[in-house]
């Protein structure tokens, strides 16, 4: 869908856990406090890397 949207037409898609080496998990990104609440934070610490995509540019 996300390639339809774009306007790609050749597209591949990849497992990016294959190609990094690393093993899938089910668990939830965000923390949880204990009350059950999901806070806008990532569960563990590390570098994340956020794409924010351009505005669409009127001519």
């Amino acid at each position: 869908k996300a390639a339809e949207l774009a306007r790609v037409g050749h597209y591949q898609a990849a497992d990016l856990y294959d190609l990094a080496g690393v093993q899938s998990s089910s668990s939830a990104f965000f923390y949880q406090s204990p009350e059950g609440i999901t806070m806008p934070y990532p569960k563990e610490p590390g570098l994340y890397l956020l794409y924010i995509p351009p505005l669409p540019v009127e001519k």
